[in-house]
């Protein structure tokens, strides 16, 4: 994703909110042209970025904001092979060797990979992004594999078809390592300065 340039205008109380979630529905729906579009701001990667209107007309612009959140799932999970994303086909497990992502679809496994801080901090290994198969999977198996798939198109085409017509963020990262409810916290408000 690309900052959007400064227009001068500060948006301040329920509009600021009601613009940071546009802007984060804009970011979580997806989009027509990926990361990778020529000018990252229009579905075709054509023309430039439309005029910012005035924040009182915002109201009159705005009518609806959306926000879909998928817990529990990666960018290449969900959307590897996205037309101009920046997507994965393979990973890295600990001992270097190269794991070609495998297709699966959304029914309930037996098990499910750990979602705890140690597990997390394991599997990013200090950036190398290579020790997911060290995570349990699970009450006490390890991982292995499992966790180098992704979900085909067809068992969740509605996601694909919002990023289609939307914009999709394939730079998008946890605030945090672990479970999913620092990211709750920090969507509901609209911020990860939680100091305040």
């Amino acid at each position: 994703m690309r900052d959007l340039p400064d227009r001068g205008t500060a948006l301040k109380g329920p509009l600021r909110i009601a613009a940071l979630l546009a802007i984060a529905l804009a970011s979580a729906c997806g989009g027509g042209g990926g990361s990778n579009s020529s000018d990252g701001f229009t579905p075709t990667g054509q023309g430039t970025p439309p005029p910012t209107p005035p924040p009182h007309e915002l109201r009159k612009l705005i009518k609806h904001v959306v926000i879909v959140v998928q817990e529990n799932r990666s960018f290449d999970n969900l959307f590897r092979g996205f037309p101009k994303a920046e997507s994965a086909n393979y990973g890295y497990m600990h001992d270097g060797s190269r794991v070609m992502l495998q297709p699966s679809d959304l029914r309930p496994k037996s098990a499910d990979l750990s979602h705890v801080w140690l597990d997390a901090i394991e599997a990013w290994d200090n950036g190398k992004m290579d020790g997911f198969d060290l995570g349990s999977l699970g009450p006490i198996r390890p991982a292995g594999r499992y966790p180098y798939q992704y979900v085909q198109e067809k068992y969740i085409e509605p996601y694909w078809s919002m990023a289609r017509q939307y914009v999709l963020a394939d730079h998008m990262f946890p605030t945090m390592f672990g479970g999913s409810f620092t990211a709750h916290l920090d969507l509901i408000a609209s911020t990860t300065d939680l100091r305040s």
